[in-house]
């Protein structure tokens, strides 16, 4: 719930597309960070239709270039991520980071 653009709805939470895009560009930054030493990290960013739309949306283009630019990263749906679980069944790393997309 960290990296969720509900915050634009919360007191003290992002006024701005801008903060958004700085909040969400530093949390994937220190995932991307621990990754690449060994420990590797999912960052889920929860977006809804109606919030981001209004606000985040022109940033939230800016966040994905941003991600995409960055070496080692894998970008997967909740199915990939899902057979990933088991050691017999996970799949030989593409990256150090996983950034969760919703269906669609």
């Amino acid at each position: 719930m960290d990296t969720n653009d509900m915050r634009f709805a919360s007191p003290g939470g992002f006024s701005t597309g801008v903060e958004f895009e700085s909040y969400v560009r530093d949390a994937f930054d220190v995932a991307a960070g621990r990754g690449r030493r060994g420990q590797p990290k999912m960052l889920s960013i929860g977006l809804h239709g109606r919030v981001i739309a209004d606000r985040g949306a022109c940033r939230l283009a800016a966040v994905l270039a941003h991600m995409r630019a960055q070496p080692d990263v894998w970008f997967a749906q909740r199915v990939d991520i899902a057979g990933t679980g088991s050691p017999s069944t996970r799949p030989e790393p593409e990256s150090s980071v996983s950034v969760l997309q919703g269906p669609g």
